[in-house]
């Protein structure tokens, strides 16, 4: 299959078990927590989470974020985590904007790797 490619020059990466990820660093970061999963060090990973951080009203539409990735420790912490590689212009803008209404909408703090 041919990887396009985004506009940070991410390269996506298709693996035929676990479907599409967005970049080489979010595919690894996700091997990681599958064998940290099997380990026994974590568990209930999931992957694209999305939560409404604001609501629809009757002038605006919602407005979601789409977590990487979602899991528990051995402590059932939660763990909401994205994979950034590219840490400047308008996405990594809007994602510490959305950050920040996750932290205040559900007390939740995105950890970035």
């Amino acid at each position: 299959m041919n990887n396009p490619v985004n506009k940070y020059y991410a390269k996506k990466v298709y693996d035929e078990v676990y479907g599409m990820f967005d970049s080489k660093k979010e595919y690894a970061e996700y091997q990681k927590l599958l064998l940290l999963q099997r380990a026994g060090h974590i568990h209930d990973l999931k992957r694209q989470i999305r939560f409404d951080v604001i609501d629809k009203t009757d002038r605006f539409g919602k407005c979601s974020y789409i977590a990487d990735f979602e899991y528990y420790d051995k402590n059932n912490m939660r763990h909401i985590v994205d994979a950034k590689g590219y840490k400047k212009g308008a996405a990594y803008e809007m994602f510490k904007v959305k950050r920040k209404l996750m932290f205040s909408k559900f007390g939740i703090f995105v950890e970035e790797v």
